[in-house]
């Protein structure tokens, strides 16, 4: 993920920062809408917390997906048309 992240520009990572800015706080905002102010910080402190404990398996997680969706590809599998291709025979 790094080195995907090591081809942006600094301008457009910083585009980049300031969208992820803009949709957590649309998300906080939805969430805010259904359960409330309190709650609302409750929730999202407990989903950082969380997504702090958990990520390191969450990258190790992605960069192995990562590595077998590159491996596929150069095998000659388009790895879209078979997810496309699942969900069509599972609706």
């Amino acid at each position: 993920m790094s080195d995907n992240i090591a081809t942006l520009t600094q301008e457009d990572l910083a585009g980049v920062i300031d969208l992820l800015k803009l949709r957590a706080v649309q998300f906080c905002m939805f969430v805010m809408a259904i359960v409330g102010a309190e709650k609302m910080e409750r929730i999202m402190l407990q989903a950082i917390a969380t997504a702090k404990r958990l990520a390191h398996d969450v990258v190790a997680a992605l960069v192995c997906f990562f590595a077998d969706l590159r491996a596929s590809e150069r095998q000659g599998v388009n790895f879209m048309a078979e997810i496309i291709k699942v969900a069509k025979q599972n609706p």
